[in-house]
């Protein structure tokens, strides 16, 4: 049995100057039950479109979605709430809404206002929620009441990072027990973990429907920002001249992709082209890595003989970062040229051209709060523990 079936649907917009916008368009796909959808792509691509169609928000303009079984939909913080009403008021009225029976919804009361954890104040107007603590209880009556399809826009990102994982793991086991969940995130670790399936919005239509490693590779590698790649070359054109060596290009690929987001799990390869003008021993290219706040975590040569001495020409030199070394966070390349215990050739000693680098996962990872970098390591390799009774 089909769960959802989208045939066709589209969804158009006029615009002030009477000009049709398709905020999706020509998206068709059948999900079955028990099946996690993740839905990724930027900003203005379709995505929550394509969710409040689902959940019977908006209409299609042109198709129709067939759904199986009843919908919970969280779409936005507050949905479905009235702000008059206690926590306690809005469970019944959004159960409600979901076309849950006041029995059923008594049976599950308690299981809801634990999972929700707000249990001090379930008799308070939601109107004095902040917006956690609406996700949480939207969440929590979504997820307890049995409905067999789920709808989870990128509201959860509100919660709290221990809330959050309670949430993955509730889909994860409501998917076991046969519900489909389309959901959306830009948390491609969450994507890649929880879903059986990933969709590739852009524009409105679908660019790739597949595994969600592979959707996900796709997406980033797409979504590099051009600047950072077109503007290289721009930067290395101001570069101080130097009468021994002047670089000429620079790549940062991984698995024979130009990025600037990358997984933690596979190698990241830097290559730098480079001429040199005349012999001087010592001349090398360096690649260091640098933790957010500008400290150097990693500094590398391309050769360490002292002295190294390269004839004139152009030369070519790769580096690679190995997988499972750096952590889930932002760092900043440096690269450029010196002579060895002499002089920097590409501008203040150390730094070069500096280009941003982001770290996501494709496994589990750990979280964190926002304010919480005491915790956060800089560098997290795979090291081997052994572990024995004694």
């Amino acid at each position: 049995m089909i769960a959802i079936d989208f045939n066709t649907v589209g969804k158009c917009y006029k615009m002030k100057d009477k000009s049709d916008f398709w905020a999706l368009r020509n998206f068709s796909y059948s999900v079955e039950p028990g099946e996690i959808i993740g839905v990724v792509g930027s900003n203005g691509a379709g995505k929550s479109t394509l969710l409040k169609i689902c959940s019977r928000v908006v209409q299609p303009t042109t198709g129709y979605v067939d759904i199986n079984g009843r919908v919970g939909a969280l779409l936005e913080v507050g949905t479905g709430f009235h702000p008059e009403l206690t926590g306690m008021e809005n469970i019944f009225f959004n159960g409600a809404i979901l076309g849950i029976s006041r029995k059923e919804i008594n049976e599950k009361i308690d299981d809801i206002i634990k999972f929700a954890g707000i249990e001090k104040f379930i008799d308070t107007p939601v109107k004095r929620y902040s917006s956690g603590m609406y996700t949480r209880l939207a969440f929590a009556i979504a997820a307890q009441l049995d409905v067999e399809n789920m709808i989870v826009d990128e509201v959860l990102a509100v919660g709290d990072s221990e809330f959050q994982k309670k949430c993955l793991s509730k889909m994860d086991n409501m998917s076991k027990s046969g519900r489909t969940i389309l959901f959306v995130s830009h948390d491609m670790t969450a994507i890649t973990r929880l879903c059986n399936k990933a969709i590739w919005l852009q524009n409105g239509e679908i660019a790739l429907i597949g595994e969600p490693n592979d959707v996900v590779q796709a997406y980033i590698t797409h979504a590099v920002p051009r600047s950072t790649i077109d503007n290289i070359q721009s930067i290395l054109d101001k570069l101080p001249e130097d009468p021994t060596i002047k670089i000429t290009d620079i790549k940062i690929t991984q698995r024979g992709n130009l990025q600037s987001v990358f997984f933690r799990d596979y190698p990241i390869e830097i290559t730098i082209a480079y001429t040199i003008l005349r012999k001087e021993p010592g001349t090398r290219v360096f690649v260091r890595v640098l933790s957010d706040n500008g400290c150097t975590i990693l500094k590398s040569y391309h050769d360490t003989q002292t002295p190294f001495i390269l004839e004139p020409g152009e030369y070519v030199s790769t580096m690679t970062i190995p997988g499972n070394i750096l952590s889930n966070i932002n760092y900043e390349l440096g690269i450029g040229a010196l002579v060895f215990n002499q002089r920097s050739c590409t501008g203040t000693i150390g730094e070069g051209v500096r280009i941003p680098l982001s770290i996501e996962s494709i496994e589990p990872t750990d979280c964190y709060p926002d304010d919480a970098y005491q915790y956060r390591p800089l560098i997290k390799p795979h090291i081997q523990w052994t572990t024995v009774k004694l």
